[in-house]
């Protein structure tokens, strides 16, 4: 629901600032999103306020006191504010809500929409593994799949598409040709796509030796969790044929030698989005699927690890954006890899 605007004020007064970064890992945006609970949560929101609440304390006479609950939106970080009884202008069922982003135009939201929040009851997630993706996740190599798509139309002499429809031709984890070809063009004859086949076969490995190049901070998160003792996978969606040409690039930064198992598409009987890979990767690395998290750029990656029971969170750093990530609900969203320490305890 709409509200006073007040808020937007209190959010970027110094010490809101400071303190947030501080106790809940990230900086708000101005504003919070008011949301109109059901009468039936506010025992349990009562409770909460008790036994979870982080407290925000004024520096000076800069402000009111007030307290915090963490918790997630649509996958979001973020948290519950509870001002000092004699500032609340709402009444009992209404609540503040303050994030990282702007909540109602990055989940597009308007009033009368319903919202699901996850309480963060620890503040982290412990656990005994991380499963992450390959491409976007691990390497910066959106660039090249997008490169060879380009080409391959081009030499075709077919018209561009946006980067949109090439999501959505991606959005199942493996490329659909047809949704990017035009439908004068045959989209589904054999004879077209075995032509296409070949020219990727032929700009594939030149592509990504040029354009992949490792996530900006991977290799700190990759040390440290290693240093943690935390074991480490990969679950892509490239096929073992075509994965040594992105595997040398963890191997010329020192990385590659940490992750202990690495499970291709061709590696099970299904791909991502079936959880069948991250079974695989976890059962490799002899930890459970309830103790592990999965983190990946994609929807595909985000339906594999929570239909196999995992962790997940979804990165900003590749093929899917913020909206299209927080529709498959992950238990977070951050913008890249080397974000990871501010939701994960190690």
């Amino acid at each position: 629901m709409s509200g006073s605007k007040a808020a937007a004020h209190f959010t970027q007064l110094d010490w809101v600032q400071q303190q947030c970064r501080e106790k809940l890992d990230f900086a708000p945006f101005p504003g919070t999103l008011n949301l109109d609970i059901d009468p039936d949560y506010i025992p349990i929101l009562t409770d909460l306020q008790g036994a979870d609440a982080i407290e925000l304390i004024p520096q000076g006479s800069d402000g009111c006191a007030g307290k915090v609950i963490p918790l997630s939106i649509e996958g979001i970080r973020g948290a519950i504010v509870i001002p000092e009884r004699e500032v609340n202008i709402h009444g009992q069922n209404i609540i503040e809500v303050m994030a990282p982003v702007g909540l109602r135009e990055s989940l597009g939201l308007a009033d009368g929409h319903r919202v699901t929040l996850f309480i963060d009851r620890s503040g982290h997630v412990p656990l005994d593994a991380v499963i992450f993706d390959l491409d976007g996740t691990l390497l910066d190599s959106i660039g090249a799949y997008f490169g060879i798509v380009r080409s391959t139309l081009a030499r075709l002499g077919f018209p561009q598409v946006s980067l949109d429809v090439m999501r959505e031709a991606a959005k199942d984890g493996e490329f659909e040709w047809a949704r990017v070809l035009p439908k004068s063009a045959g989209r589904n004859q054999p004879g077209l796509l075995a032509k296409i086949q070949s020219m990727v076969e032929e700009v594939y490995r030149p592509m990504f030796e040029i354009e992949a190049k490792p996530i900006p901070g991977m290799k700190g998160v990759v040390d440290d969790l290693v240093a943690a003792g935390i074991k480490l996978g990969i679950v892509t969606s490239t096929p073992r044929e075509n994965l040594d040409c992105k595997l040398e690039k963890l191997k010329q930064n020192g990385t590659l030698s940490h992750f202990e198992a690495i499970v291709a598409s061709n590696d099970t009987v299904r791909k991502k989005p079936a959880p069948d890979p991250m079974i695989e990767c976890c059962r490799q690395l002899d930890v459970k699927l309830e103790n592990s998290v999965c983190i990946g750029d994609s929807r595909s990656d985000i339906r594999s690890g929570r239909s196999a029971g995992m962790k997940t969170i979804a990165v900003l750093s590749g093929f899917d954006d913020l909206h299209a990530l927080s529709k498959e609900f992950p238990d977070a969203v951050i913008n890249s890899v080397a974000e990871l320490k501010t939701i994960i305890d190690y």
